[in-house]
């Protein structure tokens, strides 16, 4: 089991939107004469998911915290709900974007990408 750091309880872990694709699982070397050679990199999964949703304007300190603090600014995976409902572990590929287009209302929209990779469990 991955060690993990585990996600406030003001955040809900889900996201409302959620593109994912697996990575690939081999490399691909190209030769002077022939076909190029392709070898297995790995045996396991490696997940990427493009995701983002809404949190209230209150929350953007404690996203920000989730974050920068607790996840260490995505060294450290967390757990986050899947779109099956299921909560498995995931860090943080790159910081995460807010947007704030609707100044007057309640939400803003955070965009992130995250992996999962082979070997993390679901919790």
């Amino acid at each position: 089991m991955v060690t993990y750091v585990v996600r406030p309880g003001q955040l809900s872990g889900c996201w409302s939107s959620w593109s994912e694709q697996d990575q690939a699982q081999f490399i691909r070397t190209s030769m002077e004469v022939g076909p190029p050679k392709v070898r297995r990199r790995t045996t396991g999964v490696h997940r990427m998911a493009n995701v983002s949703g809404p949190i209230l304007r209150s929350q953007v300190d404690i996203f920000w915290e989730w974050y920068r603090v607790i996840c260490q600014g995505g060294i450290m995976p967390t757990n986050i709900v899947e779109p099956s409902g299921v909560e498995s572990v995931w860090r943080f590929v790159e910081p995460p974007t807010m947007d704030w287009t609707d100044m007057e209302g309640r939400f803003v929209t955070v965009t992130a990408q995250i992996e999962r990779l082979p070997g993390w469990q679901e919790l």
